[in-house]
Order: C-alpha cells, then sequence, then structure tokens
C-alpha cells in the first residue's frame, strides 16, 4: 500500500443524461522497482451531486470521499479548474486542518482550464454576436469536416464578418449589438468570469477545446496570409 503524499484531483460536471457528477482522483509518485519514478494516477470516488454547485456544498463532498477512504492526511495538494466556486472551495478546506494541506498554496490551477479560458479570449473580439438575423457565427458542431472544408467556411465567414463591419462603421450604433467585448475594448475579470461560467448547454469537454484551439489555428494561418 502508498504510504506517502498525495494530490487530489477534483471536478465536477454534468454527464450527457443530465446528472450532476464530482469525480475524485488520486495522483501519486511510485517506484516501478528498477530505480525509477513515475507518476501514478488512480480514480477514487465518483459522487453524485444533489444540490448546486457551490464552494461550501463542494467542501462537503470532498471533505466525505477523503476521510471515507482515511487520506485526510496524507493530502498534500489538489488538482482543480481555477472556477469561483472552487476557490471557495479550497479556502474552506483550508480550515479543515488536514496534516498536510496548507490551503491556496497547494492548490494546482488545471493548466488545460487556463489555456481554454485564454484563447476564449483571444476569440472573443471576434465572435461578438448579434441579435440580427443571418449574422454569421462559428459553428462549433461540424466536426465531420475535413480540414479543406473548414478552410473555406472560415475563409468566407470571414469575408462576411469584414463586410458586416464596414456596413457598421457607416452607420449610427443602433444598440441591436449584445454587449460583449470590442475590438477597442479591455478585458476585464467580467469577461474571464462570463468565459468561465459552464451551463448545461456549454459543457467543457476536449472535444471543446480541441474545437476552440482550431479556430485560433485557422485565424493565424489567415492573418500570415
Amino acid at each position: 500500500m502508498h504510504e506517502g503524499a498525495l494530490y487530489l484531483g477534483v471536478d465536477a460536471w454534468q454527464s450527457p443524461n443530465g446528472y450532476d457528477i464530482m469525480g475524485t482522483v488520486v495522483y501519486r509518485l511510485l517506484d516501478d522497482g528498477a530505480g525509477n519514478t513515475k507518476l501514478d494516477a488512480m480514480p477514487l470516488d465518483f459522487v453524485q451531486l444533489k444540490e448546486r454547485h457551490t464552494g461550501k456544498y463542494l467542501v462537503e463532498m470532498v471533505r466525505c470521499v477523503v476521510e471515507k477512504f482515511g487520506l485526510e492526511n496524507r493530502i498534500c495538494g489538489i488538482v482543480s479548474d481555477n472556477a469561483s466556486n472552487n476557490e471557495t472551495m479550497i479556502l474552506e478546506l483550508e480550515q479543515l486542518d488536514w496534516k498536510r494541506f496548507k490551503g491556496e498554496v497547494q492548490w494546482i490551477r488545471c493548466f488545460a482550464h487556463i489555456v481554454n479560458l485564454i484563447v476564449k479570449a483571444i476569440l472573443l473580439p471576434f465572435t461578438r454576436k448579434k441579435t440580427q438575423a443571418g449574422t454569421p457565427e462559428f459553428d462549433d458542431s461540424d466536426e465531420e469536416e475535413d480540414k479543406h472544408e473548414r478552410i473555406v467556411r472560415f475563409n468566407q465567414e470571414k469575408q462576411n464578418c469584414d463586410l458586416d463591419n464596414d456596413e457598421d462603421n457607416h452607420k449610427e450604433p443602433d444598440g441591436k449589438e449584445d454587449p460583449e467585448l470590442a475590438f477597442n475594448d479591455d478585458l476585464t475579470l467580467d469577461n474571464l468570469e462570463d468565459l468561465e461560467r459552464e451551463d448545461s448547454k456549454d459543457n467543457y469537454t476536449s472535444d471543446s477545446c480541441r474545437q476552440t484551439l482550431t479556430k485560433v489555428c485557422l485565424f493565424i494561418f489567415y492573418q500570415n496570409l
């Protein structure tokens, strides 16, 4: 049995059939017997959530799982995304006085989640949605398109967006645009929090990350033509 320190990975999400789930994983360093050390990850538990994913509620769920397996004095770090409810969870867990866990200094933010937010922030000025019908938007659902079709579609949408921008420059503002980030606006904390919010129609998945990064690659490609 592993007797060393453990890191705890925590994530809450909604399954396709509508159930709210919290998954916990433990990470540990193991000796492979040949003098080498390797990182090992092992699923610990899956818990169905009955309430909103508030920080205080997540604390109770994490505490129950950790104490169920008797690991409260061996957790020396927690890995999660950097949503505000997870920050509250970390601060509340610090109050439990686990032997090795010292609170926020041992909170490791998920790098993939941070990169996803950065990419969304970069794309935000170029993907402003309008309430007017017929305005082109990026489509995340076309998984089956090949690369050539994506490039052609992106080029057409870019040309349409340029035409819309030219028309907008000759019109007085009519107040019909959604209040999203414009080209000359500064990025604020509220913008990032909006991008970070997840609901049933905007699940955070590896597929959505890949689609977002595809858009960035295509945008950079056309900027360099």
